[in-house]
């Protein structure tokens, strides 16, 4: 259970699918940290929706877990920083970033 930043009363568990409990656990209990480091996870190619995290930082601002004018930023951080990794990678390496590493195709 998890208790609500704004009422202080505890939350009932919402039951999810498996594979997303670990994700929305991570969330959970590192906060803003936990969603900017997921998102940020899943732009690097974790194959991880992007769109999981974010409607999951909605729930939990609804559920005022999170704080909506905080993790809206924290959402838009979280992606664009994994994209600029990305882009910068390919920008220093260019075609040798994707074509060098030993599962790489010809």
């Amino acid at each position: 259970m998890t208790i609500g930043v704004y009422t202080g009363r505890r939350l009932p568990r919402v039951q999810s699918y498996p594979r997303c409990g670990l994700i929305i656990s991570v969330i959970e209990q590192l906060g803003y940290v936990g969603l900017l480091l997921v998102l940020f996870a899943a732009s690097l190619g974790v194959p991880i929706p992007e769109e999981l995290p974010i409607i999951t930082a909605g729930v939990l601002s609804n559920q005022a877990v999170l704080r909506w004018w905080l993790a809206l930023p924290v959402c838009f951080v979280g992606v664009v920083s994994g994209d600029i990794v990305l882009y910068w990678v390919g920008h220093h390496w260019g075609n040798g970033s994707s074509t060098g590493g030993p599962y790489a195709g010809s």
